[in-house]
């Protein structure tokens, strides 16, 4: 499977674990579309969502180097696997950092803690399709068919404070995991559509028996 299939997959994956965890009540879960380079570019983002809050938004955030899996090289032009570290990010948005009855909103950190309990150490499948597979009895039963979208667990890097704007709270939850991308086959195909050959009847008996080719009795 491709590099897009995976990013799409593990955020797809993502957000529908996050939507039927039960644990959000009503708070919005989405893509992010916007830029993550700095906190200005959060802030022009997310300064119009706040009619969303409590939010909830995920997005691919970057590629490591990869690296060859396994190490050594194939015959030239084979398909090669690499592996590819990647991080996500899950951006938790609310307008108090702690929640309470009186305020009737949960806050950040339960929006954070509730995240964290429902993606760290997953692993994610999905169809071929690319339609997520969450169901634990549905992933035993259908393995052999499902693409696995991430082989190293969903590890917690760091929560990150993004900005305040406003009237709202913005923090970053950071996810490393990573997938395995297979080169295409560039290996050219030759076919040989005949092979000639001929015997030389007036040479017969002056070849050794020994000697490669083919020997007609004489």
């Amino acid at each position: 499977m491709n590099f897009e299939f995976h990013v799409r997959g593990l955020e797809d994956a993502i957000v529908e674990t996050l939507s039927t965890s039960g644990n959000f009540g009503r708070s919005e879960i989405d893509l992010y579309q916007g830029e993550l380079s700095s906190a200005e570019d959060v802030r022009k983002a997310l300064g119009n969502q706040a009619r969303r809050f409590p939010l909830i938004l995920v997005a691919y955030g970057s590629t490591g180097k990869p690296e060859l899996s396994p190490a050594t090289g194939t015959a030239y032009g084979s398909p090669r696997t690499y592996s590819m570290p990647c991080s996500i990010t899950i951006l938790a948005l609310d307008r108090v950092t702690r929640g309470t009855e009186e305020r009737s909103t949960r806050g950040v950190y339960a929006l954070l803690s509730d995240a964290m309990e429902a993606i760290t150490d997953r692993h994610f499948y999905a169809t071929r399709g690319g339609v997520p597979v969450l169901n634990e009895t549905s992933i035993e039963s259908q393995l052999d068919e499902l693409v696995l979208l991430n082989k190293q667990p969903m590890v917690i890097e760091g929560i990150d404070y993004l900005a305040r704007i406003p009237n709202a709270v913005a923090y970053a939850l950071i996810f490393s995991t990573a997938f395995d991308f297979t080169s295409t086959d560039r290996r050219r195909t030759r076919t040989i559509s005949a092979i000639n050959f001929g015997i030389d009847t007036k040479r017969v008996g002056q070849l050794s028996d020994t000697a490669p080719g083919v020997h007609p009795e004489g």
